[in-house]
């Protein structure tokens, strides 16, 4: 893979990189709609929060018919697939301050990663992740301590395996 371009949109303080990360991934790059602070162990508080005052995404918005996301962080990645390659694999973990007292609600965090258009990234059993889905309503949610951050859940590390052609996504 050779990266093109790399674009951010989101607040300022709603992203970070870390090398020594939750469930052991690490290095990489933090992603949210508060402040990527707010994310640092321990996990001491049931309602951790920051409003960027942003908009949502429609591409996040299709992820959870009904309900509308807010302060939107997204990281748009062009690359370009070298001959030979039939795809791309990324590993990532989600995690939300809502769980488990907004499970439900009209509060519905939401996580996506798109490939030209296609959202790629599920839970388990090929649902989206979102605070109201399957997943945030099963017993596999991952519970402080073992996060390490301040998420009250969070998904286990997964990992995404995604088809693509040789040449630019």
């Amino acid at each position: 893979i050779t990266i093109l371009n790399v674009t951010y949109s989101g607040a300022n303080a709603a992203s970070g990189t870390f090398s020594d990360g939750p469930l052991g991934l690490a290095p990489g790059s933090l992603f949210t709609t508060g402040a990527a602070l707010n994310s640092l162990p321990p996990n001491n508080a049931p309602n951790t929060s920051t409003d960027n005052g942003r908009a949502g995404d429609p591409l996040c918005n299709s992820l959870i018919p009904g309900f509308m996301s807010f302060d939107s962080t997204k990281i748009t990645i062009t690359f370009e697939l070298a001959p030979g390659f039939t795809g791309i694999s990324f590993k990532s973990i989600f995690g939300s301050e809502e769980y488990p007292e907004f499970v439900n609600t009209s509060y519905n965090d939401v996580y996506g990663a798109w490939l030209d258009g296609q959202q790629v990234v599920f839970d388990g059993d090929g649902a989206p992740i979102t605070i109201n889905g399957p997943f945030f309503n099963s017993a596999n949610v991952v519970v402080p301590p073992t996060t390490g951050t301040e998420y009250d859940g969070t998904t286990d590390i997964l990992t995404t395996l995604a088809s693509a052609s040789p040449g630019v996504h």
